[in-house]
């Protein structure tokens, strides 16, 4: 099945996650302030490992308001190449401009109106996680030592950011590969066809 705009008509609603349920952000959000320590400990180790001229002691001893305004930068920018890069998938996939937005609680990218197949929705969901997080770790091979806290920095923001994608995509796998995606600026709708 290919990305439709039109819903089948056998096709219902099976699930749905609004991001205006106050008490899901709440749990993401504490799902990625737990992973913030382990992907920044697996990010830090991997950085030792293949840049043995990083070093830890004294990298933040002159804490100054250009690197203040660096690690606000270094935020922004990760979260703007997350939504980019699902736009970029859904783009690929749909060869449609999608839409961008940002709320107080979180920023998106969606193309409203189309339906998605499971796999190709999988795909678009867990791409800035795979794409960031490749780009990142192949910069940290590259970038003056001075740099690799703010790439170590978007590298964990974009990780810990990616958990309601990572969310979706684990609930979406635990059902029929027949299942349709609709993504909204608040949430998803998974639709299953039902026979009489």
């Amino acid at each position: 099945m290919q990305p439709t705009r039109n819903l089948p008509p056998t096709y219902h609603p099976i699930w749905s996650m609004r991001l205006k349920d106050s008490r899901l952000v709440l749990a993401l959000n504490l799902l990625a302030l737990g992973l913030f320590f382990p992907c920044g400990i697996c990010f830090l180790v991997y950085a030792l490992a293949v840049r043995p001229d990083l070093e830890i002691n004294g990298q933040f001893d002159n804490l100054s308001l250009v690197w203040l305004l660096a690690i606000i930068g270094t935020f922004a920018v990760t979260i703007i190449l997350h939504e980019l890069v699902h736009g970029l998938f859904y783009w690929i996939v749909t060869r449609e401009r999608p839409t961008f937005g940002l709320t107080w609680l979180y920023a998106y990218a969606v193309a409203p109106g189309w339906y998605f197949p499971r796999n190709p929705f999988i795909a678009i969901g867990l791409a800035p996680l795979v794409v960031i997080t490749a780009l990142g770790l192949l910069a940290i091979l590259f970038v003056p030592a001075k740099w690799l806290p703010l790439v170590l920095l978007a590298l964990l923001t974009n990780a810990t950011g990616a958990v309601a994608d990572v969310f979706v995509v684990g609930r979406l796998l635990f059902m029929a590969p027949e299942v349709i995606i609709e993504d909204r600026r608040d949430g998803i709708t998974v639709f299953r066809q039902v026979t009489e």
